[in-house]
């Protein structure tokens, strides 16, 4: 049986909670313990292009930091997060 991979395993540690925006509009919001690396990634999209400023957030844990970008993705409703936080009631 294939099991979907679980980035968030990945990440021990502090992570970085990002917001990337095209001009005012909130385009994405994620965590990483790279972002810069991360970002590139989305960069290779197509809505990648429109990227033009980048907002960082250090958190201590990944608890914390997975925490807070699920309240970020909820509250602020980014054009581009298609995947929602499990339960949430948009």
């Amino acid at each position: 049986m294939y099991r979907r991979h679980n980035y968030r395993d990945d990440i021990a540690g502090p992570v970085w909670l990002y917001r990337v925006y095209a001009g005012d509009t909130l385009a994405y919001v994620g965590v990483s313990a790279d972002p810069k690396t991360r970002i590139a990634k989305h960069r290779r999209k197509p809505w990648g292009k429109s990227f033009d400023r980048i907002g960082l957030q250090w958190f201590p844990s990944r608890a914390d930091g997975f925490a807070a970008e699920r309240a970020a993705i909820l509250a602020e409703r980014p054009l581009y997060n298609t995947a929602r936080p499990r339960g949430a009631m948009l």
